[in-house]
């Protein structure tokens, strides 16, 4: 009778064990199936956390395989579509660049090849890679914006006032609707910070823009601020502060 007993619970460990398997190997092949490239960047930028700005006509594409629990994961070949959401010019074509499956391991600074960008216009990027054993990762995709990519593109005109005290601006405006996108390119000289209806566009950037040869080059930031608008009244807030542009007005003169 003992020895019936005992070989019961043995048995039920070693279905408990069995089951164990079944389920962790059930577990290990749902996460082979399921994976997609990340940390994908455009031009450097990270591009899977919202709307990114790109400069360039012709922007390169970087990302990482995805770590799996199986050993030579390997990169085969890729797929890059990029189509065009909106435009901005009358001329610009709407398209869709479809890369079709290009057999490489390469995954950065993968020039994208389809029809030049257009400035201030918003494009769809969609991504997938396949793996050397022939499994296909799911699309991962995003959204980026072009800025300024010629210099007569950029329409803007520069605004100041020879007194330092007078170094806050404001322009009031009104929205009959609501806007599909908005974004503002801004430079400020030394130093700026910007608010659109009394919010800090972005209080992480600091000490905009980077010092320059002012005489021969200025750059210039570029915000996404559709979110901050609103139907109806709206107002730009620029305040001026001290910079290497201005440090000269501050230097004690020579006796």
């Amino acid at each position: 009778y003992m020895g019936t007993v005992k070989r019961i619970i043995e048995l039920s460990k070693m279905a408990a064990q069995s089951i164990v398997c079944v389920v962790y190997l059930s577990l290990l092949f749902s996460s082979i199936t399921a994976f997609q490239p990340h940390n994908v960047r455009i031009d450097y930028i990270p591009a899977q956390d919202g709307l990114v700005f790109v400069s360039s006509s012709n922007p390169s594409f970087s990302w990482e395989v995805e770590q799996l629990p199986t050993r030579n994961v390997l990169q085969r070949s890729y797929q890059l579509i990029v189509t065009s959401v909106s435009v901005f010019f009358n001329n610009s074509q709407l398209f869709e660049h479809d890369s079709g499956v290009v057999s490489s391991s390469s995954n950065t600074h993968i020039a994208y090849s389809g029809p030049s960008l257009s400035s201030h216009s918003i494009y769809k990027w969609s991504l997938r890679y396949w793996l050397a054993s022939g499994e296909g990762s799911d699309w991962a995709s995003g959204v980026f914006r072009t800025v300024a990519l010629a210099p007569l593109d950029f329409t803007g005109t520069w605004i100041g006032h020879s007194k330092v005290s007078l170094n806050q601006f404001r322009k009031d405006f009104p929205l009959p609707a609501a806007v599909e996108n908005a974004a503002i390119l801004i430079s400020g000289l030394g130093y700026y910070e910007l608010y659109v209806n009394g919010e800090n566009v972005d209080v992480s950037r600091k000490l905009d823009p980077g010092w320059t040869t002012y005489e021969s080059r200025v750059l210039y930031s570029a915000f996404d601020v559709t979110k901050l608008l609103q139907v109806g009244a709206n107002t730009v807030g620029v305040t001026l502060g001290n910079g290497w542009y201005s440090q000269n007005q501050y230097m004690i003169p020579s006796q």
